[in-house]
C-alpha cells in the first residue's frame, strides 16, 4: 500500500457533479481516502476559459504508479476528458494529476512524480496543505509550506466542503475530509 495524492480539477459543465463522481471513482479503488475542500481557482496558463473547481485526495493505493496513472485517466475519459482533442492547459471535465506516490520519486515518458509543477500552484498547495499541513517534498524535504509562502495570489478562494457534495452511497466512516484529516 502506498499514499496516493492525487490533484483533482473541473471547468466545463456542472463542475461539482463531476469532481463528485472521480471521487466516487476513486473511493472504490482506494482506502482511508482524506479530501479537502474545494476551491475556486481562476485559470493559470490559458485564460479564456471559466474557473476551476480544485480538490486534492489522498488515500491508500495497492498497485504501482502506472496502474495508477492508467486508473485515473480512465476515470478522465469516463466523465468525458478526451486528451487528444482537448486544448493544453484548457477548459476540461475533470483532470486528474498525480502528485505524488508514496515516497517515490517517479520519471517515465508517462508520469513525473513528485508532479513538477505543484510546489508553484496555490490551487493545489491550499488544499493539500489544508489536510496534510506538514507534508514535504520527498528529496528535499521542503515543507510545501514554504512554497506556498513564496507564491504571489492565484485567484484561489475556498468554495465549499466536500461534506456539501453529498456522496450518496458513501459512509461518512469511508472517508474523512478537510482539517478532520488530520
Amino acid at each position: 500500500m502506498e499514499q496516493i495524492i492525487l490533484s483533482l480539477g473541473s471547468n466545463q459543465g456542472n463542475r461539482l457533479e463531476y469532481l463528485k463522481q472521480a471521487i466516487k471513482e476513486l473511493l472504490k479503488c482506494t482506502t482511508g481516502a482524506c479530501i479537502s475542500s474545494v476551491y475556486s481557482t481562476e485559470p493559470q496558463d490559458f485564460k479564456q476559459q471559466a474557473d476551476f473547481l480544485n480538490l486534492v485526495y489522498v488515500a491508500q493505493y495497492n498497485k504501482d504508479a502506472e496502474n495508477l496513472l492508467k486508473k485515473t485517466q480512465s476515470i478522465e475519459y469516463k466523465l468525458g476528458r478526451h486528451r487528444h482533442k482537448a486544448i493544453p492547459k484548457g477548459p476540461r471535465t475533470i483532470d486528474i494529476d498525480i502528485l505524488a506516490f508514496g515516497e517515490h520519486v517517479i520519471q517515465t515518458n508517462t508520469l513525473i512524480v513528485p508532479h513538477p509543477a505543484m510546489k508553484k500552484r496555490q490551487f493545489v498547495l491550499i488544499p493539500l496543505l489544508e489536510v496534510l499541513p506538514n507534508y514535504a517534498e520527498p528529496i528535499t524535504k521542503i515543507p510545501y509550506k514554504t512554497y506556498l509562502e513564496q507564491l504571489e495570489y492565484q485567484g484561489v478562494q475556498k468554495y465549499c466542503s466536500v461534506r456539501e457534495l453529498n456522496l450518496e452511497g458513501f459512509s461518512i466512516e469511508e472517508y474523512t475530509y478537510g482539517s478532520d484529516c488530520r
